[in-house]
Parts: C-alpha cells; sequence; structure tokens
C-alpha cells in the first residue's frame, strides 16, 4: 500500500477536520491558525486565513450550494459562528449564533438543503441554511449531558449524531422537524461518524478500542479492534471499505464483516486526526504538521481512451435522451461501454458535463441500489456550461444513478465521458 505525505505550512496549523470538495480537491481546517486549507490530489496546498482571530475552526463539510461550511468554536474568547468559504474565490461569510453557550463542533450537509451542526455544551443539534437562518432544537432533558458531537445525514432521510457523554451511549436520531429519538450502544466516548456502504453508520469507541455497526432501527455489532485511542475520523473509501487511525501512528481498514489490517505510517508517533475519501478516489487523512494519502486509485486502475458514455441531447435511450427532470433520478448502465468490463467493474472515473440547464441545481452520483448521498458530485446555473471531474461508483451490474436537484423546477443536460476504470 503506497502512502504519501505532504507538510502543511504554516507548520503548528494543527490540521483537524477534512472534507471532500466539490472542486475535485480535499479540504481541511487548521485549528491552530485559523485558517481553512485546500490541497489538491498532487499535494499542492493554499491556506486562506479566517476574518475572526481565535476562530478554531473544527470540522468541515461540502453544502449542497458548492460552498465549503464548517465550524468555529472558540469558548475562552466567546467565538461561537458558522462559516462558509466559496472554492471559487476564497471568499468567507461567517454567521454568528446567538446565547452564551452555543458553541459548534460537528456539521454535515442535511437532505432537506440546509446544514446541521451540532452544539455539546448546551445539548442542542442547529440548522443552519444557505442564506445564514439558524434554527436550534434543544435535546430532550439536557441535564443529562449527553454531548452530541459527530454528526451525519442517515439514509433514512434524518440526521444522526454521537452522545457520548452518559452511559450507556450511542447514537441520537433528529428529524428535519426536529424529533429527537436516541439509541444506546456499547462505550461512551464516541469518535467519528459515518454511513457505510451497507446504510449502516459506523463510529469509534476507545473504551476499550471497538468499531461500532449500527442500523437505523438501533440495533449494532461489536468489532473489538486492537487500536490505542482510535482516530477522530472514519470515512469509506473508494474500496468500499472502513479506513480509520489511531494515536501510534497506524492507519487501520476493516471490511464490512470486520476483518482488519493496520498499515504503518512515517510518522510513527503522530496520531490520525479526521479523515476524507477523497474526490480522486484516495483516503486522506491529518497528522500532526502533515497530510496523508493512502493511494487506492492506483490498486487496480485502468485508464482508457478518453470516450463518452451518456450525453441526454442525444436521441432517447438508455444512455441518451431525454434530458435530465428536476426532482427525478435516473439510471445509466456503462458496462460493457468505452471498453469497460462487463462484470467487476467498482467505479470508474469521469469527466461531467452539465449543459442547456433551464435553471441552477445539482446533480448527485451514486452506485444503483444504495442511498442517496448528502454531497453533490456537480453544481451548475442556466447560461453556463460546467465541468467537473470525479469518481464514480458503480454497483455490480456497472450501473449508477443520478438524481437532479433543481429548487426551480426544470430539466438539464447531462454529459459523461469516461477516462479510466477501478476494478
Amino acid at each position: 500500500m503506497t502512502i504519501q505525505d505532504f507538510f502543511v505550512s504554516p507548520p503548528g496549523s494543527t490540521p483537524f477536520g477534512m472534507t471532500a470538495g466539490p472542486d475535485g480537491n480535499v479540504w481541511f481546517t487548521g485549528v491552530s491558525t485559523d485558517s481553512i486549507f485546500r490541497i489538491t490530489p498532487a499535494g499542492v496546498t493554499t491556506q486562506y486565513i479566517l476574518p475572526t482571530a481565535h476562530a478554531a475552526p473544527t470540522q468541515i463539510t461540502t453544502g449542497p450550494d458548492g460552498n465549503l461550511w464548517f465550524t468555529e468554536s472558540f469558548p475562552i474568547f466567546g467565538v461561537k459562528k458558522i462559516g462558509r468559504l466559496n472554492p471559487l474565490n476564497g471568499f468567507v461569510t461567517e454567521f454568528p449564533l446567538a446565547g452564551t453557550d452555543a458553541f459548534p463542533v460537528g456539521i454535515t450537509s442535511g437532505p432537506d438543503g440546509a446544514l446541521w451542526f451540532t452544539e455539546p455544551e448546551p445539548e442542542k443539534i442547529g440548522r443552519i441554511t444557505t442564506s445564514g437562518a439558524v434554527t436550534e432544537f434543544t435535546l430532550p432533558n439536557p441535564e443529562i449531558n449527553r454531548n452530541p458531537t459527530y454528526i451525519v445525514s442517515g439514509p433514512d432521510g434524518a440526521l444522526w449524531f454521537t452522545i457520548g457523554g452518559v452511559i450507556p451511549g450511542g447514537l441520537g436520531r433528529i428529524t428535519t422537524a426536529g424529533d429527537v429519538t436516541f439509541f444506546p450502544a456499547p462505550g461512551q466516548s464516541y469518535t467519528g461518524l459515518t454511513v457505510g456502504p451497507d446504510s449502516h453508520f459506523w463510529f469509534l469507541s476507545g473504551d476499550p478500542s471497538h468499531v461500532i455497526r449500527m442500523a437505523t432501527d438501533g440495533t449494532f455489532t461489536e468489532f473489538f479492534v486492537p487500536i490505542e485511542n482510535p482516530s477522530l475520523g472514519i470515512t469509506v473509501g473508494s474500496d468500499g471499505n472502513l479506513w480509520f487511525g489511531n494515536a501510534v501512528g497506524r492507519i487501520a481498514r476493516m471490511t464490512l464483516d470486520g476483518n482488519l489490517t493496520q498499515y504503518r505510517l512515517q510518522f510513527a508517533e503522530t496520531p490520525v486526526g479526521g479523515l476524507a475519501s477523497g474526490p480522486d478516489g484516495n483516503v486522506w487523512f491529518t497528522e500532526g504538521d502533515y497530510i496523508g494519502k493512502v493511494v487506492l486509485s492506483t490498486v487496480g486502475f485502468y485508464t482508457v481512451t478518453p470516450c463518452r458514455v451518456v450525453d441526454t441531447r442525444a436521441p432517447t435511450g438508455p444512455l441518451g435522451g431525454p434530458a435530465l427532470a428536476a426532482g427525478a433520478t435516473r439510471a445509466f448502465n456503462i458496462s460493457a461501454s468505452c471498453g469497460l468490463p462487463v462484470r467487476g467493474t467498482v467505479a470508474a472515473a469521469v469527466n461531467l458535463t452539465v449543459t442547456n440547464a433551464s435553471g441552477p441545481g445539482y446533480l448527485q452520483l451514486y452506485p444503483a441500489g444504495t442511498n442517496r448521498p448528502p454531497t453533490s458530485a456537480i453544481n451548475f446555473r442556466n447560461g453556463i456550461v460546467r465541468n467537473n471531474n470525479a469518481i464514480v461508483s458503480l454497483d455490480v451490474d456497472g450501473k449508477f444513478v443520478v438524481f437532479c436537484e433543481m429548487p426551480g423546477g426544470g430539466t438539464a443536460d447531462l454529459i459523461v465521458d469516461v477516462t479510466g476504470h477501478f476494478q
């Protein structure tokens, strides 16, 4: 397994939260330098210093509007904001939260087109629209100190978050209307939360060290692991496995049935922090003053001569017209197209183009038979042709699904050119 490391300048930036950006790059927070960083697939970093001193940005996610959204929380200095950064021009907007006890930590894109975040100390779950309107929901019996921290958008259309301040801990579920349910799980101190390719929740606990898988009905499975203090993040790689790290300079891969493989890192004593599956198909992670990359895309990756597989401007057909309609999904089977094998292709490297859009919107691409992800693959608006590179996961038959979101209604044409595939 090839693992690369890239130094983050200035030193002491404390890279922490990490997410795949809408621009084909990876973005991460620099807690100690009050900055947001971008790193390209080649390892080139760019720093964006935030307007607020002592901002201490923590977690970061890609919003439905194509911007980067992050939490700013430094109680000693009274910092309590949600930040937004435009990846095209680096412009930052900050939205202060009301109340002396409002200190956000985790953040994710919701199924309702808004951003949702956790507030551990006041025991609240917050919601902020892309225009900055904030709504907060206080958890039932806040005196229990459930300490909500990490949050994701679930496959059931609700938001799920870790509750690690009480015994037993577990996960909480909140609907977009604010209804809350709690599901107990083993352990108490949880680090990281993600939705696996099996539509289950996966999260880490360090007391003792184990990985927990939970279904939306609250049933769970424990996988005990020989890892000291699991990392502060867990993600799903393009290989369909779970990836996380520990405090002794190792990163681990776990299959959905619990088989664990560990890889020693260059910096043996540096703990792994946040992780993200990058737009390039690799797993990225923070480690001290460095950003690490587990190179998955070179394992079983085969290039092809750039070839068009989908064009909805063409006559009506499986890979042609009609144009994508707002609020609708459409499946495309690209197996045996452009030299792709009929079986065994798990993902394709593609270039996406949207044209002839009658209004603004975005597209989400995901394997057939799985749940729609919380992030977009490409954002667009009328009058402009938009392009973006992406890694598109496929089902066992070579199919992927496109969901077209256009708040004002309308249609848009999609063109997909394939440049390679993963076996």
